[in-house]
């Protein structure tokens, strides 16, 4: 009974309380608020709360928040889930945003950062976790106007804080100049791929040590599955190829066969139907559930969620670098 009343107690409640609540017991207290208000212009801006928590609830896209399976979830299932508890052979967990409205993508974004970051604070670190941020440079952009401050300082937090509770952030982006320069300073290793803009490549050049700086002038013509990488990850700065992927364990839609496309023809107006059904129904394609599944044990055993990801990303493992001692790049475990 006392775990009961304790668990009840509205003084123990604070903004960040994962206490779920039904929208109709929302929707409820604005009805209640408007009855007792006499100015007509305090009711009408209570009226258009609720039209447009009403327009919510009507729109398709919410209905992993308003939905009836949603006042069905409990939240030691939604951890269990999102942080592979246990791994039993799958250690990632994918958050699929791509389809989400951009109303919404900052809240979700900062509230699984705040998630992972206070899992592991009240875990003890038993559990180690790493935030993989996939196109990063859209909700944690470098100009504060526009907007995602609520996804910034959570990402951020991790960043600064997180590394001695057990839980770390890595960022993928194609400009990291467009990146958060808190979040970017805080990167003890640096994978960089090709980059042509010269803002990137310096970016980069002022993070490296000036014992590599000869290997930046190579960034503009890394070929294809080839990067730089150094901090402390990597026992030197080094040049390396990543391990190629067979085609049948390629996520679908990584490479687009615009020839083979263009050259084919063979879509009709069907074709066009199709996709117009969908776009109305909200519906994205999932390429990637197409591509077969690999049957081969999983890449690490650490537990991992990684979060925006687009359609068709999947994670890849780096093809360990050669001892420099034998010459070349390529082999040596680091």
């Amino acid at each position: 009974m006392r775990r009961h009343r304790r668990a009840t107690d509205i003084s123990a409640f604070s903004v960040d309380t994962p206490s779920p609540y039904r929208i109709a017991d929302l929707l409820r207290l604005i009805d209640e608020r408007m009855g007792s208000l006499e100015h007509q212009e305090a009711i009408s801006t209570h009226r258009r709360l609720r039209g447009r928590i009403d327009a919510r609830l009507r729109d398709s896209r919410y209905d992993f928040m308003f939905g009836a399976d949603a006042a069905e979830v409990d939240l030691a299932d939604v951890l269990a889930r999102l942080f592979r508890l246990p791994v039993d052979g799958k250690p990632l967990a994918i958050v699929e945003l791509s389809g989400l409205p951009s109303e919404v993508l900052s809240v979700i974004v900062s509230v699984t950062a705040r998630t992972a970051f206070d899992f592991a604070i009240r875990g003890d670190g038993r559990v180690p976790i790493t935030l993989i941020c996939e196109e990063a440079h859209n909700y944690i952009p470098a100009d504060s106007s526009l907007g995602f401050q609520p996804a910034r300082r959570a990402i951020a937090k991790i960043a600064k804080e997180g590394r001695k509770y057990g839980v770390c952030i890595g960022v993928v982006t194609q400009r990291p100049s467009e990146l958060d320069p808190t979040i970017l300073s805080q990167c003890n290793t640096v994978i960089s791929m090709r980059l042509s803009n010269e803002l990137d490549q310096q970016l980069v050049r002022s993070a490296v040590s000036d014992a590599a700086a000869g290997l930046m002038r190579f960034l503009p013509s890394l070929a294809s599955g080839e990067a730089i990488a150094f901090g402390d990850g990597v026992p030197l700065p080094m040049r390396l190829t990543f391990r190629r992927l067979p085609a049948n364990l390629t996520p679908g839609g990584a490479v687009t066969p615009f020839s083979q496309g263009w050259a084919a023809d063979s879509e009709t107006v069907d074709y066009a139907r199709e996709i117009v059904e969908r776009w109305r129904k909200n519906e994205p394609t999932d390429r990637a559930a197409a591509t077969p599944q690999p049957t081969q044990r999983p890449l690490s055993r650490r537990r991992s969620t990684e979060t925006p990801a687009p359609p068709g990303a999947a994670a890849r493992r780096p093809e360990p670098p050669r001892d420099p001692s034998r010459g070349g790049w390529g082999r040596k475990e680091t």
